[in-house]
């Protein structure tokens, strides 16, 4: 797990080293983090293995929930 002030810097290395960042999955819930998502997200057909990417849906980034309000 990342931080969101520390994937600037570690995106930032990685390109350094040549290595292209093509790709980044965020999540608001480790619970969304399971294997057929992450499979769809790398555009991986899990019955196959081939690459689907052309054909790869998003599932929209869930937006937090914000404070309580106080009655």
């Amino acid at each position: 797990m990342l931080y969101s002030s520390s994937i600037g810097v570690l995106v930032n290395q990685i390109k350094t080293l040549g290595i292209p960042v093509t790709k980044r999955i965020e999540t608001s819930s480790g619970s969304e983090l399971d294997e057929p998502y992450l499979l769809s997200a790398l555009g991986i057909d899990a019955s196959t293995g081939a690459d689907t990417s052309a054909t790869q849906e998003n599932r929209p980034f869930a937006r937090p929930r914000g404070p309580a309000r106080k009655r």
